[in-house]
């Protein structure tokens, strides 16, 4: 049996595709952030070889950084958003690419807790049982990283957007 494109696509990302230089995330003044998750397939399975972009649509601000190859964790230091127009509430966009996926998916990370969320019109959209998978909460009581985990399908499934 030969291998399909889908099957060759994630090992490439660590190769070419991740330079520390291109993450820009902490440009500027701000309460600074981290946010870690893992990546997780339909089995519950950590995606070990995916890797995310993330763009801060208030700071024009990007970021790549990759699964670690033995747990499918991330991690990354952000400046807190802040609302990018009157009706959104502050946000991330994040871009995944992982092993059998030919195009990237596209989803959002919100904040807990943030009043905007309530009227955000891309949040109102997704149904009040998924919206937990948009939103990066504190793992615990201690003031650590925001857990935001991504599942690309099956129970939990994180919400994908198509643009």
């Amino acid at each position: 049996m030969s291998v399909t494109p889908s099957q060759t696509v994630g090992p490439y990302f660590q190769i070419g595709l991740i330079h520390d230089r291109w993450n820009r995330l902490c440009v500027g003044d701000g309460p600074r952030l981290t946010i870690a998750g893992s990546v997780f397939d339909a089995g519950g399975q950590p995606v070990t070889d995916a890797m995310l972009e993330i763009w801060q649509p208030d700071r024009q601000a990007f970021g790549r950084f990759r699964t670690d190859p033995d747990s499918g964790a991330f991690s990354f230091d952000v400046i807190k958003p802040e609302r990018p127009a009157a009706n959104q509430a502050p946000h991330l966009c994040v871009g995944v690419f992982a092993r059998g996926l030919l195009k990237r998916l596209y989803t959002r990370i919100y904040f807990e807790g943030e009043s905007g969320n309530a009227t955000d019109p891309i949040l109102v959209l997704v149904p009040p049982p998924r919206r937990a998978t948009l939103i990066a909460a504190p793992a615990d009581t201690r003031g650590g990283p925001l857990r935001f985990d991504i599942r690309l399908s099956g129970p939990g499934e994180t919400v994908f957007f198509e643009c």
